[in-house]
């Protein structure tokens, strides 16, 4: 730096750079070649999966197993259906998504008859689905469960495709079979929506390449293959599940499905893994937490026995810390743990960091790693220079694999999908993420957090303005803010504050916003304020919003807890809930609690009362 000042003193400091020819040999190249390659769509994997072994389990579920003969003949005949139907290249199908073999049977349907698919987690609510179905205005909306009561609204000119039973399915066709489409690298394969910072949810476009890529470099990096059994834990609409869908498929392994209706109840999750023999998991460090919660619910007759022949973890969607891996490691002794690191526009996992068996001493977080075969990770500064070890700067992804952009939006997708500065070459893109980062002295890039409004709880990334602009259509809200809160227990919460004229209900708000949010997106806590403070300039002051207060409860007056019983359970719900006041009378959901925390919930009264009770028991008894 200093050499570099003094032969151009008049040069502005921050042009110059840090990197030194020491450092520059482990960072990445991003002037190099990145050649495309193709190795055939997920598609045709399939179906030579399924002419090489036809009388395989392809996926199993409570209840039911589908060969590969059986997801081929099915999903052949649906793609007739749809393509008989007016489906043609490159239109959306939209796919109410459950846990449930249809799910497979739709989306390899989709994209044989040439369209891409649109995966909806049919418990969301209705309000978000249908602007999502607005959005993608879909050519066929598939039902992939059978008995099930559709959610999703048929837009005008839309067919519906409701799957029953196999037999139902393989009738679609009336016997008559068409020729496979051919696939090509850049046709389109999918549509995903992510939280948009307009309020307004973004589409993403996904053509094929990318998912090939992903696949044939995950077959050849790891140790898996046609014998290993994969679970099903991502969430519906949440882009990982593709790597639950097709890494098994690619392999010619087996995709194993768990009940939905247990997954929270504790215990059910280790033992489930167990009985199916689970070898690969993909999952959010959120999700280890729970099975980590699910091991702790120890059977009567003893300790909980480790997942002996869990092999590989697969970790993504947020921060991995050491506890985490502290964790897996506790519940599978032999496990290999992967961090993966990418985003919604950059498919499946872009980089990749081993974790090795010493982690060495106290790091804040595991590395997101390197970029796969075909990718460069890089860390630009604000002059898009490749930034030093220790510096920080934007995570940004330079490869041929990424997605087109954004749906409908040409000005964002300029914005965030630039041309390499360092080779100016018009097809050689890179994405920047928004995310923060640092290269360590070994060539790893560390994250360290967003420069943006986006968060993320539980794995699912937020757009803070998308909560905000649905809470000021509340008709007594004057002005709303929503902050990102660090619980006790280190989990990401959020807080909102609103402006009214007196206090609102909380399951007023609640209700209010439950069929326009999913879940996560729902606040934990609500403040309500006469005004917001500001700083000199007129802004919100974020330091200056007062805490929430001790006692949320609900529209019930206060009761305190009145016996031996109901003061252990108060005990129980404070820690949990971080909320210092609780009453017999309080939901559990207004106060913040949801499905993870329902489950450490019933883990520890299982631990103090030594009894078993259902997950469903807090839906139906919340207080």
């Amino acid at each position: 730096l200093l050499e570099g000042v003094v032969a151009e003193p008049e040069r502005p400091i921050g042009d110059f750079s840090l990197v030194t020819p020491k450092a520059r040999a482990l960072l990445p190249d991003p002037s190099r070649p990145l050649p495309p390659r193709w190795a055939g769509s997920v598609v045709d994997r399939f179906v030579e999966q399924a002419a090489r072994h036809p009388e395989k389990i392809a996926v199993t579920a409570p209840g039911e197993s589908w060969t590969y003969r059986e997801l081929d003949q099915a999903s052949a005949a649906l793609a007739y259906a749809l393509r008989r139907g007016g489906v043609g290249q490159g239109d959306v199908v939209a796919i109410e998504a459950y846990r449930d073999p249809r799910l497979l049977v739709a989306v390899l349907a989709t994209l044989r008859a040439g369209g891409s698919f649109l995966l909806l987690d049919a418990a969301y609510p209705p309000e978000m689905l249908a602007e999502r179905v607005a959005i993608a205005a879909p050519r066929a909306v598939i039902r992939a469960a059978k008995g099930n009561r559709a959610v999703i609204p048929l837009p005008e000119g839309s067919l519906p495709f409701p799957l029953g039973e196999k037999e139902e399915i393989l009738a679609l066709s009336d016997g008559e079979v068409l020729p496979e489409i051919l696939i090509g690298p850049d046709d389109l394969a999918y549509l995903a929506f992510t939280s948009g910072s307009t309020g307004r949810p973004k589409g993403i476009v996904g053509t094929h390449r990318p998912l090939s890529h992903f696949f044939a470099w995950y077959a050849e990096t790891f140790e898996v293959g046609e014998e290993d059994r994969f679970s099903m834990f991502s969430g519906l609409s949440h882009d990982p599940l593709l790597r639950d869908l097709f890494a098994p498929l690619w392999l010619g392994a087996t995709l194993v499905i768990p009940d939905p209706a247990e997954i929270g109840t504790p215990g059910y999750l280790t033992r489930w893994m167990l009985r199916e023999r689970i070898t690969v998991t993909h999952l959010t460090p959120a999700f280890a937490r729970l099975l980590e919660i699910s091991a702790t619910a120890k059977p009567q007759n003893g300790n909980a026995e480790p997942l002996e022949e869990l092999r590989y973890a697969f970790l993504s969607g947020d921060v991995l810390h050491p506890q985490d891996v502290e964790r897996i490691r506790g519940l599978a002794p032999a496990v290999r743990i992967v961090n993966f690191y990418g985003a919604t526009e950059t498919p499946q996992g872009i980089a990749a960091y081993p974790v090795p068996e010493e982690i060495g001493e106290n790091p804040a977080a595991i590395p997101i790693g390197r970029g796969i075969e075909g990718v460069d990770l890089l860390v630009l500064t604000k002059n898009d220079a490749l930034a030093a070890p220790g510096e920080i700067g934007e995570i940004c992804v330079r490869t041929p694999y990424l997605t087109r952009g954004y749906l409908g939006d040409e000005s964002l997708t300029r914005e965030k999908f630039r041309p390499n500065p360092f080779t100016n070459l018009p097809d050689d893109r890179i994405y920047h993420t928004g995310d923060l980062g640092y290269y360590d002295w070994t060539g790893n890039v560390v994250f360290l957090g967003r420069r943006d409004d986006q968060v993320k709880i539980r794995g699912f990334r937020i757009e803070l303005d998308e909560i905000r602009r649905v809470l000021r259509r509340h008709p007594a809200i004057h002005d709303v803010e929503i902050v990102l809160d660090a619980a006790p227990s280190g989990e990401n919460r959020l807080l909102a504050y609103y402006v009214a004229e007196h206090v609102l209900p909380l399951a007023q708000l609640r209700s209010f916003l439950a069929p326009k949010l999913p879940d996560y997106m729902i606040p934990s806590r609500f403040v309500h304020l006469d005004a917001f403070p500001l700083t000199p300039n007129g802004k919100i002051d974020r330091k200056a919003l007062p805490r929430p207060d001790a006692h949320l409860g609900g529209a019930a007056p206060f009761m305190p807890p009145r016996t031996p019983y109901e003061e252990a359970l108060t005990e129980i719900w404070r820690e949990i809930l971080d909320t210092e006041k609780i009453g017999i009378h309080d939901n559990f959901f207004e106060l913040g609690g949801h499905s993870l925390l329902a489950t450490q919930l019933f883990g520890r009264i299982r631990e103090t009362f030594q009894v078993e009770l259902s997950i469903r028991a807090i839906f139906e008894a919340p207080t």
